[in-house]
């Protein structure tokens, strides 16, 4: 009966003592140092938005943090410095010498880590007999387009030839994103178990708005009011008209090179002593203007060449109350080249304004145009 009373005390002495060394690893304190990491010590992430630094106190050694992680664990002293991105909840920790541990910051009073502070996460526990193997499973990805960056928790993941990415991960809850350019970001969890897990993800690409197309096309009408400078004789307008086709390329919002192919009456009246003159000479023109938009308005300027094609010039003795039509084109130039600018108001599509030309030569054209144009 001695001898086995006393194997029965060893073996409880045994299994308190095998209870006692297999206790978890716990949070001592979590808590923010309102300190600011300073530029040499900052990390950014794939968004290049400034990451929270968590600095992880304790004796044994961290083989990996899972959990919205920037980057390789830095080691200072006894401390770990670990990188997430702002708004992360939650860490999981596997230390080399204790079982797994998942610290969920709201549990100690924060609710999320904000970019560019610190945080102290302090630990405690025993060193157990045996640390258990943590259970995977495997994760898939597959990724139209196959040149898209993949993030999982932070890090980064090769894509292959296929566009696949394979591995297998610890049990748990994953973020990922995967971006492309021209394609919109996808961002999202998945959530790793027993059974294998195949995602597809397929980026949509970015289609612009229509206003916000660079190119545009249109067309623009309105009416002249024309005149023209001569040394011998006082010129009056004349009412005209323009239409046509218009193009418009934007650089930027606000800055843009417009032109177009329009017919434009124009002419004049003049009267000189004992004669009166009528013109309506008909030009196919094209302008080149660069513009520049505040708000609604436009403003514009730039040369314009325009070649005559059709009109009359008419004649009026007083004297004798006679008149003679004649080409217009026989006297005066069929190249009318200038300069133009105005100002026009932006209604999505449409845009009325007004502009005004200075002929440099043919017949010295004066023009005032005012009209309505429409681009899509």
């Amino acid at each position: 009966m001695r001898i086995s009373h006393y194997l029965f005390l060893s073996v409880l002495l045994f299994c308190s003592s095998l209870s006692a060394s297999g206790q978890e690893l716990t949070v001592k304190s979590f808590e923010s140092s309102n300190d600011i990491i300073s530029i040499a010590d900052q990390r950014r992430d794939f968004n290049d938005d400034a990451c929270a630094l968590i600095k992880v106190r304790m004796i044994s050694p961290l083989e990996r943090v899972e959990g919205n992680v920037v980057g390789d664990i830095v080691t200072r002293g006894t401390e770990k410095w670990v990188y997430v991105t702002a708004g992360t909840k939650e860490l999981r920790l596997f230390p080399k010498e204790y079982l797994p541990l998942s610290v969920v910051f709201r549990n100690y009073g924060i609710t999320d880590v904000e970019g560019k502070h610190v945080y102290i996460l302090t630990l405690q526990g025993e060193i157990i007999a045996t640390v258990p193997e943590v259970e995977k499973g495997c994760l898939t990805l597959k990724v139209t387009p196959k040149d898209a960056v993949v993030m999982i928790d932070g890090k980064m993941r090769q894509l292959n030839q296929a566009g696949e990415w394979r591995d297998s991960l610890f049990y748990g809850t994953y973020n990922y994103s995967v971006n492309a350019e021209g394609y919109d970001t996808r961002i999202d969890t998945v959530t790793v178990g027993e059974q294998p897990v195949f995602r597809e993800v397929l980026l949509d690409k970015i289609v612009l708005a229509k206003e916000e197309r660079r190119m545009k096309f249109g067309v623009n009408a309105g009416i002249n009011l024309a005149s023209a400078s001569f040394k011998e004789a006082k010129a009056s307008m004349a009412i005209g008209f323009y239409a046509g086709f218009a193009m418009r390329y934007d650089f930027t919002p606000s800055m843009g090179l417009a032109t177009g192919l329009y017919l434009t009456q124009k002419g004049f009246k003049s009267e000189g002593g004992s004669s009166s003159s009528t013109a309506n000479p008909m030009f196919i023109q094209i302008p080149i203007e660069f513009s520049y938009r505040f708000s609604m308005v436009r403003i514009h300027a730039g040369p314009y060449v325009g070649f005559g094609v059709s009109g009359k010039l008419k004649t009026t003795f007083n004297e004798f109350n006679k008149s003679t039509s004649i080409n217009f084109f026989d006297r005066y130039n069929r190249l009318d080249a200038g300069v133009t600018a105005g100002v026009a108001l932006d209604f999505n599509h449409f845009s009325i304004g007004a502009n005004y030309e200075l002929g440099c030569t043919g017949f010295a054209n004066r023009n005032i145009q005012i009209g309505l144009s429409y681009l899509f």
